[in-house]
């Protein structure tokens, strides 16, 4: 199995950001709950926020952002269960 998993959201063909999974399924973890409670943050603020004001840009901005977040932290929950399922890998 290879340490290296390609992100999801990839704008080109090859394979720019790839996912580590030699540090292991804990490390894997804390990095999916920090895009997750990035993306959490951000969608709450815009809960409290006055969309009549916003331009509608604006808000195809934060979706974006909100969106590549959640990729993230799901392809990264998804290498840490393959690393969970397999085993931890060795380090280095």
């Amino acid at each position: 199995m290879s340490n290296l998993i390609p992100l999801t959201l990839n704008p080109t063909y090859a394979s720019v950001l790839l996912v580590d999974t030699t540090p292991g399924f804990a490390a894997l973890v804390d990095c999916a709950e920090q895009r997750l409670t990035a993306a959490y943050g951000l969608v709450d603020s815009l809960t409290c926020m006055n969309t009549k004001n916003a331009a509608s840009q604006d808000l195809l901005n934060v979706a974006e952002v909100v969106r590549i977040l959640l990729a993230d932290a799901t392809d990264l929950y998804k290498a840490a269960r393959t690393v969970g399922l397999h085993g931890e890998l060795p380090h280095g």
